[in-house]
């Protein structure tokens, strides 16, 4: 054990104080966020919802009947706990619920003048049952309540209770598919209601031709159509049709089996070598690591590394809202790319004037990336050895969340952006999220963050703060603020165990390109 670990912070109470007051303050701050209804931070929800979770009903069933050891790995590493049909008929229902003023042809315009002329008094008996009383006044003062305004229209939101009801007639819950098909007929759309009805009536009952007669095109591509398309089929008894669109599933189940099986196969080979790693190290009464040059405590004061990562907080949070707004309209394939190159920008400067430079230190010794004394074997070993821990951790951490029911809200899993943008956009996406982010990453957590605190604080309370505040100022919901915390107290000790940031870095990189190897084998 290295006798840095025995530091004793200089003014512990005072760093303390400090922290626990900016982690309460974004935790306030950008927990405001969440009440503006999950849903809406999309562009376009109803879209997204229905690409994200017909993409992920369809790999769930493909590899529904692989081996239990090679499809729950590869279900956790993508986030998966609650299984994909039930969660879209809750969600499908949240995004039509959140934007309900679409379906009834209401604007924030007519909205506000139905407030501006509604009485003073409160509703009397006979009065409409959804009357809303007038906010209470306090002190005066009226609160403003602000409606969400919705982004999809009524079309899209009629389309998506449609799919909504053949998902429920896929689960079997026959009562609820009732009540949609009512839902659906009083919103106009009648000859879809009916159709929906023939093809999930009872095995019995008596079902024509017209009934089952539509234009599927009304529907948009996607799981939901395949499956009703198939049990109009089935019901008009068209067999050679049913012949042809189950041999077309059968092939898009097998292709999405195969990359599944690609996936699990190398997710459980990198574990499989960090867990030898692991055990090799335990066997051998946990020798020493391998170590670069990296100096921990670094060489600058706590005061000097708070105010450039100060500096660099605000100016990469202009950076980024400059390259969001330059992008909108004409470049919003490309947003990914130029917020991860241009945000880190004023970090870099500001790191090297203000902690490398007048210290005449050298970047590269550090970060602990110019020598790696024990030969290319050890650090591997070290890499797959903090790979595994970070993914085994992070999948108990879902799957405790998830008994409890606490799951990963799926606007976390969801990637509106990278469902929709061009080939090329998305391969640039991906370079720069294996090959950039990574090392920024570390960089500013690790190297800036981790280090400025491990000026004033032994190891253990400087890994578990500098986790903290990365995953609090990330406005997330509670698995993935546990799991993000334990990522960056592991990669914390490797890094004052190794010297090194390049451990933690390649094994992010390792992450970041099985998730989005798996993302472009089910959802592109």
């Amino acid at each position: 054990m290295s006798s840095n670990d025995h530091t004793q912070p200089r003014f512990h109470r005072g760093v303390t104080f400090f922290l626990a007051l900016l982690l309460s303050m974004s935790v306030c701050i950008l927990g405001a966020g969440t009440s503006l209804q999950g849903a809406l931070v999309f562009d376009h929800p109803a879209a997204t919802a229905r690409e994200h979770f017909e993409r992920t009903i369809a790999y769930e069933q493909a590899v529904a009947n692989e081996p239990e050891w090679l499809r729950r790995p590869l279900l956790l590493f993508l986030g998966r706990v609650r299984p994909a049909l039930p969660e879209a008929i809750d969600v499908y229902e949240e995004v039509v619920e959140l934007q309900v003023r679409a379906l009834r042809g209401e604007t924030t315009a007519v909205a506000s003048d139905k407030e501006e002329h509604a009485p003073d008094s409160p509703a009397q008996d006979g009065a409409p049952a959804d009357a809303k009383p007038k906010p209470t006044s306090v002190f005066g003062c009226t609160p403003t309540v602000v409606e969400p305004e919705p982004k999809d229209t009524r079309a899209e939101l009629c389309e998506l209770l449609a799919r909504r009801a053949i998902l429920q007639g896929e689960a079997g819950r026959f009562d609820d598919l009732l009540l949609s098909i009512a839902r659906i007929e009083g919103l106009g759309e009648r000859e879809l209601a009916r159709t929906i009805r023939a093809a999930y009536s009872p095995p019995d009952a008596r079902v024509t031709p017209t009934a089952l007669a539509i234009d599927m095109s009304l529907l948009q591509p996607g799981w939901a159509r395949d499956r009703f398309e198939l049990r109009c089929a089935e019901r008009s008894g068209d067999t050679e049709r049913v012949t042809v669109l189950t041999e077309a599933a059968n092939a898009r189940e097998d292709a999405l089996r195969r990359s599944g099986r690609t996936v699990a196969w190398a997710l459980l080979t990198a574990i499989a070598l960090g867990l030898g790693a692991l055990l090799v190290w335990l066997l051998r009464d946990r020798p020493a690591l391998p170590c670069s040059t990296a100096s921990i405590p670094p060489e600058w004061n706590f005061e000097d590394g708070l105010a450039v990562l100060l500096r660099a907080l605000a100016l990469g949070a202009i950076g980024y809202l400059g390259v969001r707004i330059a992008s909108q309209g004409f470049a919003e394939d490309w947003l990914f790319v130029g917020t991860w190159l241009a945000t880190p920008l004023p970090l870099l400067y500001l790191y090297h004037k203000g902690l490398i430079a007048p210290r005449a230190l050298s970047r590269v010794r550090v970060l602990g990336i110019d020598a790696f004394p024990g030969g290319v074997g050890r650090w591997a070993l070290v890499v797959f050895g903090l790979f595994t821990a970070d993914q085994l951790g992070q999948s108990l951490i879902l799957e405790l969340c998830g008994h409890i029911g606490l799951g990963q809200p799926w606007v976390e899993s969801a990637q509106e952006l990278l469902l929709r943008i061009s080939p090329l956009a998305f391969a640039a996406t991906c370079a720069v999220a294996v090959l950039w982010s990574p090392f920024v990453d570390e960089l500013a957590r690790r190297g800036l963050l981790f280090l400025t605190l491990r000026a004033r604080m032994p190891l253990m309370s400087a890994a578990l703060w500098s986790s903290a505040l990365v995953a609090a100022f990330q406005n997330l919901s509670l698995p993935a603020f546990l799991m993000t915390i334990w990522s960056g107290f592991l990669c914390a000790l490797a890094f004052e165990r190794t010297k090194s940031i390049l451990p933690a870095v390649i094994a992010q990189t390792l992450g970041y390109a099985g998730f989005l190897g798996a993302f472009a084998a089910f959802y592109r």
